[in-house]
């Protein structure tokens, strides 16, 4: 899926910027400037040496519990995957009944601390308007980051008098079995 990817040596663009944190396999992530600029020259020198990624392998698991979603209140739900494999990509996937989603802060949290926000508060011209009903949000800010452990969705209701419900989420993870050595 994103094999060309691994081509590619990035760094920081923005070196002040506070939002700058590695993840759990070491590639820089800010959620202004993604994984940074590209190092032409080590990128080229990468790809004298390329090497094809193995099969794509794709792993799904839900969690299909209801949790209410209670004014400036934080629920987490959790999922279990139990097979490893270096991630590529991740869509996440929600079903989400709440009056006003513009409320909500919705974070992916990796067994490994990682943290990847999907959604901010922010605000809505049309109230009640549309829920998330198998909104698929997508991240890439655990790449090479192992699969396997306790995924968290952190959902945030900040502000009050609007409510609703987290009816299940999903995980469909991309990857392959293991680390690219280039």
């Amino acid at each position: 899926m994103f094999a060309k990817f691994y081509l590619l040596v990035l760094k920081k663009n923005d070196i002040n910027h506070l939002d700058w944190h590695q993840n759990n396999a070491g590639h820089w992530i800010n959620h202004f400037y993604g994984f940074g600029i590209v190092d032409v020259k080590k990128s080229i020198k990468n790809a004298k040496k390329w090497k094809n990624l193995p099969h794509e392998i794709i792993i799904e698991e839900s969690n299909n519990s209801i949790i209410s979603i209670e004014d400036n209140k934080t629920l987490i739900s959790q999922i279990k995957v139990t097979k490893a494999i270096s991630i590529e990509f991740i869509d996440i996937i929600v079903n989400i009944d709440h009056t006003s989603i513009g409320d909500l802060e919705i974070i992916l949290i990796s067994p490994y601390g990682t943290k990847s926000i999907l959604s901010q508060e922010h605000y809505e011209i049309f109230q009640n308007a549309f829920t998330y009903k198998n909104w698929s949000f997508g991240s890439m800010r655990h790449l090479d980051e192992d699969s396997k452990g306790t995924w968290k969705l952190q959902v945030f209701d900040k502000r009050e008098e609007n409510i609703g419900l987290l009816k299940d989420w999903k995980l469909k993870i991309y990857g392959h079995n293991h680390q690219i050595n280039l």
